[in-house]
């Protein structure tokens, strides 16, 4: 507190968890260097891209050793 000079009138305790709900105002802010570039995800080549190929693949794992 001391080093962002805050007082005990400008820190509030709370048990429960917090609703960081209203953090999407920040979002909403016309303020582009507060953001980073949009991020794709690819899928790597040697991934198996269909459905079906990854659920034959975790069949075959052993799980007791």
């Amino acid at each position: 507190m001391k080093k962002l000079k805050l007082g005990p009138d400008d820190v509030y305790e709370n048990e429960g968890p917090l609703d960081l709900s209203g953090l999407w105002a920040v979002v909403d802010l016309d303020r582009p260097s507060m953001k980073d570039e949009p991020w794709n995800g690819v899928t790597q080549p040697g991934l198996p891209q269909d459905t079906d190929e990854v659920v034959a693949f975790w069949c075959f794992l052993s799980f007791t050793t």
